[in-house]
């Protein structure tokens, strides 16, 4: 072929190619129609894009289990704790002053550690003398007992425990494990077919964990 024209040399051999051309194409033509075509290409698609990513596939963690957070058994039975020795009237007029002086919220810590600086019958606050000689201050001698102190080193260690559980150190790992398995589960769907991968409402979960969180603090803080 010399400038657009066919020589009459190159005519033959000219004429053999689009037959062979002709026939391949007519062969292709008549092939079968494969079922699910578009399923077998992404397949494929997918095992080749499986090869060139072996390394990332091999080292992929798993899906990271979420701890459900779990109360002591024994939290019932120590909240419905009480303290022998302490007399009704004695709680009776510790309340009422708690109340008021509007101190119903951890008021009685800031009493109980205030009773413990009294020196020579005065008052560590006001300098006032004669402690032991006001009712009030005998209903919190009989109140703040070693048994006092006792139970409240048991709520408190509860109280830590409920926060261990519940709160936002807890609550910010389980965003964070959910974030990853997301992630996780895009990077397999790439790789492999994931029916009904679905997560459940995390964030509606935490709200009603940091509500029943709200509920305990204050029966944790009963007597403090």
């Amino acid at each position: 072929m010399r400038g657009g024209t066919i020589a009459g040399s190159d005519l033959p051999r000219f004429k053999t190619r689009i037959r062979v051309a002709t026939r391949i194409m007519r062969d292709f033509l008549n092939l079968p129609a494969l079922p699910d075509i578009d399923g077998k290409i992404e397949a494929q698609r997918q095992t080749v894009a499986a090869l060139t990513q072996a390394d990332a596939i091999r080292t992929r963690p798993e899906l990271s289990l979420l701890a459900v957070p779990a109360i002591p058994d024994t939290m019932a039975d120590l909240l419905r704790k009480s303290i022998e020795g302490v007399s009704a009237d004695a709680e009776a007029r510790l309340t009422a002053h708690l109340e008021r002086h509007r101190m119903q919220t951890n008021g009685e810590r800031w009493l109980a550690e205030g009773a413990a600086y009294v020196a020579d019958d005065s008052c560590p606050y006001c300098g006032r003398d004669g402690l032991a000689d006001l009712p009030l201050v005998r209903s919190y001698q009989a109140h703040f007992s070693e048994a006092y102190a006792a139970l409240q080193n048991e709520l408190s260690a509860l109280r830590d425990t409920v926060e261990r559980v519940s709160g936002p150190t807890l609550q910010g790992q389980l965003r964070t494990l959910t974030a990853q398995n997301a992630a996780s589960v895009e990077f397999w769907r790439a790789h492999c077919e994931i029916n009904g991968a679905q997560f459940p409402d995390l964030e509606a979960a935490l709200r009603d964990l940091d509500h029943a969180r709200g509920l305990l603090f204050p029966a944790t803080g009963r007597f403090g």
